[in-house]
């Protein structure tokens, strides 16, 4: 009895000892079943948590700064906007014609950057003059830049307003009118505007035209006659060129004056000339010739016009061939038809031969010269 006791002591003793071992590995392989990672888990999500809340704060914050800012540069009487109504700024109603809508934000960056103003009043003072759809584009547009965050200021307000109004299609052309730009008959006054209103477009892209690049596409548009003189000198910057352009342009200008006062000096001295030569009909059948517009021929040394007579052996009077004018059958027939005769010219020869028969003449000349001066020396004697 006392051993079966024993021994049942034992069992239990043992089956206890059993036991407890195998309660030990069930609590063991629940534990081994938990997450290692769960406490990152939890801490990722809750840092997660508060960056959202951050980030809503921060945007609740803008948001009122932006209305605070919207309310206060409202009020009329403000001395930034009073200012910005004494530039006279140009009211846009909307209408899709990139070159207007150019013009306009143009015109509104250059009043804006005059003043003394914050971004987001330069924002406000711009959008107060949308007239019609401008303003419906403005409200959706106002509301897209709070929904991403966008800061309201004006060069982001610039892209959107320009992309919206001023398509790329259109930017691209004007680029392309650009790069085939000539000056040819415009003045450098002219073409300089050209080009500028023309480098805005280009300048709206991503890639906008750098300062080398503006004075090399100037001037190669310039003429052949001022790029030349252009070419021949220092240039510093875009604006260097555009005066000294301007200064070639005038002397340029002055030389081809000069000349053109040399040339009208000519003609009218021409014209002068012409009013002193003697008026008059010539005779018939005779020519008159001018002794400054002829020259004297080499062949006979008179002047004359064509072919020279004598080189033909033609005659001078009637032009036919076979004699000359002295023995002109015609202009013999002509002396008698008005009854002058011409006398036979003498010829004196000193041939001592044909001159013996006139010694008697010369004799007698020579006495009544001697006669005459005795009876002269004897009248005074």
């Amino acid at each position: 009895m006392a051993e079966a006791l024993g021994g049942l002591g034992r069992g239990r003793g043992h089956g206890r000892g059993r036991g407890r071992p195998r309660n030990y590995v069930e609590e063991e392989s629940e534990e081994s079943f938990e997450d290692p990672n769960a406490n990152m888990w939890a801490h990722m999500m809750h840092q997660q948590q508060q960056f959202q809340a951050q980030q809503a704060q921060q945007h609740q914050e803008m948001m009122m700064m932006f209305q605070q800012q919207m309310q206060q540069n409202q009020n009329v009487g403000n001395a930034a906007f009073r200012e910005f109504c004494r530039m006279s700024p140009p009211e846009f109603v909307g209408e899709f014609i990139p070159s207007k809508a150019r013009e306009w934000i143009q015109r509104m960056g250059d009043i804006l950057d005059s003043m003394q103003c914050s971004e987001a009043e330069r924002v406000n003072f711009a959008t107060r003059f949308f007239r019609g759809n401008a303003c419906n584009w403005w409200e959706s547009t106002k509301n897209f830049m709070m929904a991403n965050q966008i800061e309201m200021n004006w060069t982001n307000f610039r892209c959107l307003f320009i992309n919206h109004y001023v398509p790329e299609s259109f930017s691209y052309k004007m680029e392309k009118e650009l790069q085939e730009l000539k000056q040819g008959s415009m003045s450098v006054a002219e073409y300089t505007m050209k080009f500028n209103e023309l480098i805005r477009y280009a300048a709206d892209g991503p890639e906008a035209p750098t300062e080398a690049w503006k004075i090399k596409k100037y001037r190669m548009g310039l003429r052949a006659d001022i790029a030349h003189v252009v070419t021949m000198q220092p240039i510093a910057n875009f604006g260097d060129l555009i005066q000294r352009s301007y200064h070639a342009e005038a002397g340029l200008e002055e030389i081809r004056k000069g000349r053109g006062e040399v040339m009208q000096k000519r003609k009218d001295h021409g014209k002068f000339n012409a009013h002193l030569k003697p008026k008059g009909s010539p005779s018939k059948g005779k020519h008159t010739y001018s002794p400054r517009s002829l020259c004297n021929c080499s062949e006979c040394g008179f002047p004359h016009e064509g072919e020279c007579p004598r080189a033909k052996g033609v005659c001078y009077y009637c032009r036919q061939p076979g004699h000359f004018k002295s023995e002109c059958p015609k202009l013999k027939k002509q002396s008698k038809a008005s009854g002058t005769t011409k006398s036979k010219g003498r010829v004196y020869s000193l041939d001592g031969k044909k001159n013996k028969s006139n010694n008697a003449l010369i004799m007698d000349v020579c006495l009544c010269m001697y006669v005459c001066e005795r009876m002269y020396v004897c009248m005074f004697v």
